[in-house]
């Protein structure tokens, strides 16, 4: 658990749950994590996991699930999210969600991505670059741009460049489209890859995989969803999801911050501990013991029964 009792994907099943119905939540995993998210999520329906034979990437998790949702309805609108990231305001986060579905729906043959209005030049994640004027969008839908480019992971003074043009936003790979949208990108760009998918039943719980599904997916080459299929698609549509408290959990300076705000203090402390003068710093402690500290100052201690990093 990044906070609190729950992980992760259990917090992002519980956002998503407030704002749709239980069986219009599906998952996408591989098979080594297939059991774990049994454990975890007990309340999917097997029928809901979409379960990948070994690690093909962002791309193929999201074509099995997006394969499965067009056997149940070819017209939907899908949303693909991440479940590694904080989210601070769930309610604007789902709002932003809405949106982008009701711009799918009138846009219909783009795709819509969320974006993330940056707080400081991050050089650990991707931005999206958007149009100076925004275009037609639903009532209450906000504002709407068309996307110019992608800039992934830039250097300090690049990052602080891009924000100095008000043009440039995080992106969460919020992905938002109708189902026929965003198949045929899979076969304008990943033509062949979509050819072995469209040949695999999506494997769920409730479906266990054969030998013939094991073989195509070894047929499969891994696909980045970003770099395969976004980056190639034209005409694409971002919309500006706003103040929504996003952060993806991927270095441990986002993790300082985000507790840190929490605890209004820079010395963040989870667990039995006890502290002097520490700054800057974070104490995470799993074990039933205590851990003292004294000045420490930029450093992150974490402590399990096993070993103490």
């Amino acid at each position: 658990p990044f906070r609190g009792e729950l992980t992760m994907i259990q917090r992002t099943y519980q956002r998503l749950r407030k704002a749709l119905p239980a069986d219009h939540i599906i998952l996408s995993t591989t098979s080594e994590n297939y059991k774990e998210i049994q454990r975890q999520l007990p309340m999917i329906a097997p029928e809901q996991l979409c379960i990948e034979q070994g690690r093909k990437g962002t791309g193929v998790g999201i074509a099995l699930g997006l394969l499965l949702v067009r056997r149940r309805d070819p017209t939907a609108v899908v949303v693909s999210i991440n479940c590694d990231a904080y989210v601070g305001n769930e309610q604007r986060y789902r709002t932003a969600i809405e949106r982008a579905a009701a711009a799918a729906r009138l846009h219909h043959d783009r795709i819509v991505l969320g974006g993330v209005r940056p707080t400081y030049p991050d050089t650990g994640l991707g931005y999206i670059m958007v149009g100076e004027r925004a275009i037609t969008a639903p009532i209450g839908a906000g504002r709407l741009y068309p996307v110019l480019r992608f800039v992934e992971k830039p250097k300090r003074a690049k990052a602080v460049a891009l924000l100095a043009t008000h043009r440039a936003y995080w992106n969460p790979t919020l992905i938002v489209a109708t189902v026929s949208t965003l198949w045929k990108a899979y076969q304008n760009h990943c033509s062949r890859q979509a050819s072995i998918l469209e040949k695999i039943t999506p494997i769920s719980g409730a479906t266990p995989s054969s030998a013939q599904q094991k073989k195509l997916f070894s047929l499969l080459r891994p696909i980045s969803v970003e770099y395969d299929i976004l980056e190639k698609e034209k005409d694409l549509l971002m919309i500006d999801g706003g103040d929504m408290g996003w952060a993806d959990i991927g270095q441990w300076r986002t993790v300082l911050e985000i507790l840190s705000h929490q605890t209004h203090s820079d010395m963040v402390s989870i667990g039995s501990h006890v502290d002097y003068r520490s700054k800057n710093s974070m104490v995470y402690n799993t074990t039933h013991g205590l851990v003292t500290t004294v000045k420490l100052s930029n450093i992150i201690l974490i402590v399990t029964d096993d070993v103490i990093l």
